[in-house]
């Protein structure tokens, strides 16, 4: 399929299916990127430890309320 034809392609899509694509590339990219991995592991071991933030604390995170929250996820 050339360029101009997948982005013919793309464009005939609903926005859900373009999210859809969207969010999949990303997971591919992400699956190919060793630095990404190890992040992730990182994360989850933190996590396993003991060492994540509380329901409570996610949820004021993703409405912005918390630097707190940021801070201990680093």
């Amino acid at each position: 399929m050339s360029q101009q034809e997948l982005q013919k392609f793309a464009d005939s899509l609903s926005a859900r299916e373009r999210k859809f694509v969207r969010n999949y590339l990303w997971t591919l990219e992400r699956a190919k990127d060793a630095s990404w991995k190890q992040e992730m592991a990182k994360r989850r071991r933190r996590v396993l430890a003991g060492k994540g933030i509380s329901e409570d604390e996610y949820r004021q995170q993703l409405r912005g309320g918390s630097k707190r929250a940021s801070a201990a996820a680093k």
